[in-house]
C-alpha cells in the first residue's frame, strides 16, 4: 500500500513536470519592401507609403504571440539599385494607427557600396535606437519618405526601400 502510494505521487509529479509547457527565446526578421515613385521634375519628395505586416499569421507561424514578444528594433534599411545615388538626402519615418510618427533611418553616415563589377549598388541607411515593438504589432503602418534629389528627376523615377525588422520573442 505504501509502495502504491509513493508510485502514485511519483506519477503525479512526472506527469506536473511533463505537462509544464517550456519557451525557449527566438529571433526572426520580418523583411518589407517599399517602392517610391517619385514624379520627374520633382527635386523634394514627401512620399507616405503603407505595409501590411500581417504580423498575426507570421506569429502564428513561428508558434509565438504578440505577448510574447520580447522586443523589434529596425535592423536594417537599403536602397538598392542604380538610381539611387540620384538621392541626396533621405529619412524614413514610422507611424501606426494611434501612435506617434517616429524617426525610422536617415542617410547621414549612409555606407555606400558601388560595386561596379557585379553591377550591385546599394545605401545602408543609419537606423533609429528605437524600440518598434507597438509598431510592428499594428497590422499596418505607414512609412514617410522625405528627401531630396541631387536635381529635379528628368524622368520618373522608381526607389526600392528594403526593411529588415528584428523580432525577438519566447516560442512554445
Amino acid at each position: 500500500m505504501k509502495k502504491t502510494a509513493i508510485l502514485l505521487s511519483v506519477l503525479i509529479i512526472i506527469l506536473t513536470i511533463s505537462c509544464k509547457k517550456e519557451y525557449r527565446f527566438y529571433g526572426f526578421d520580418v523583411k518589407k519592401t517599399i517602392t517610391l515613385e517619385i514624379p520627374a521634375q520633382t527635386q523634394e519628395f514627401d512620399i507616405e507609403s503603407s505595409v501590411e505586416l500581417y504580423i498575426e499569421k507570421l506569429f502564428e507561424d513561428k508558434g509565438t504571440s504578440a505577448d510574447l514578444v520580447e522586443e523589434i528594433t529596425i535592423e536594417d534599411v537599403i536602397i538598392e539599385g542604380k538610381d539611387y545615388d540620384i538621392i541626396d538626402t533621405i529619412a524614413l519615418y514610422i507611424s501606426a494607427e494611434g501612435l506617434s510618427k517616429i524617426p525610422l533611418a536617415d542617410s547621414h553616415d549612409a555606407e555606400i557600396d558601388n560595386n561596379i563589377f557585379d553591377e550591385t549598388y546599394e545605401a545602408k541607411l543609419k537606423v533609429t535606437d528605437e524600440k518598434m515593438d507597438d509598431y510592428v504589432k499594428a497590422s499596418s503602418i505607414k512609412i514617410n519618405s522625405v528627401g531630396k534629389l541631387i536635381f529635379p528627376a528628368a524622368q520618373n523615377e522608381t526607389i526600392e526601400i528594403n526593411l529588415r525588422f528584428r523580432v525577438l520573442t519566447y516560442v512554445k
